[in-house]
């Protein structure tokens, strides 16, 4: 898989960048980490759902370092970011606003925070959600900004669907960014965020959940497939 290709095509490198897309129009932001690269390679629905999205971010130093390896002066940008800023910002105030995901607990918290505009809200099995019948409902419900609080690869997967099946507002997957976000989860300290090693703090506060997901999962991706492409293209650039 060309990463870099497929992440190039409309990468959003920084803050400034992701805050200038216009909220409630249609498209389709997804965040990519090492996670999403090991998952791409066995699901090919999620790299479908990948390869379609219309902006695509960096979420953690090993995909800005393989951007940046390329020419792209990137920065990292994440949904938990992404979500809180738009949250204190007010930004989501002016919107009418869906959260698909996350526990009832979360969702009652989040529409505390966001206010009336939160006006619509998905939880409970997921496995049992139509997802033709959710876009018409947000359709229906002039929802224009679509917030997806689904772990990879079922949540980018039904975010790409949605598209597919009409929904037309912006649709941002954010992942366990709610729970963090109304203080179910913590988030890694800032320096351990500033230092890189926010994956080491959440394997170590969460090393049963976790400890598949990156020593076995997202080590021998990094290793196999991103650093080999990055190297190529720090070489390339030098020649």
């Amino acid at each position: 898989m060309d990463l870099f290709k497929i992440l190039s095509r409309r990468h959003v490198s920084s803050w400034e960048a992701l805050e200038s897309l216009r909220l409630g129009e249609p498209w389709r932001v997804q965040t990519v980490n090492l996670h999403h690269v090991a998952l791409a390679g066995r699901h090919k629905a999620f790299r479908r759902a990948m390869e379609t999205a219309d902006y695509t971010t960096a979420d953690g130093w090993p995909i800005v370092s393989l951007m940046r390896a390329g020419g792209i002066p990137t920065s990292r940008v994440t949904g938990s970011d992404w979500l809180q800023s738009v949250t204190q910002s007010g930004a989501l105030k002016s919107h009418r606003v869906a959260l698909i995901g996350g526990s009832d607990y979360a969702a009652e918290a989040f529409r505390n925070m966001v206010g009336e505009t939160a006006c619509y809200s998905l939880q409970g099995k997921k496995t049992d959600w139509d997802v033709r019948r959710v876009a018409g409902e947000l359709n229906d419900r002039r929802i224009q900004i679509c917030i997806v609080a689904v772990t990879p690869p079922f949540g980018d997967i039904f975010a790409a669907d949605l598209v597919s099946n009409g929904f037309r507002g912006s649709i941002v997957s954010v992942g366990g960014a709610v729970d963090m976000l109304v203080g179910i989860q913590r988030r890694a300290p800032a320096f351990a965020r500033a230092v890189r090693v926010e994956w080491a703090w959440r394997l170590l506060s969460n090393p049963k959940r976790l400890a598949r997901r990156y020593l076995l999962e997202c080590l021998p991706t990094y290793i196999l497939s991103v650093l080999p492409q990055t190297l190529a293209l720090a070489v390339g650039r030098k020649a």
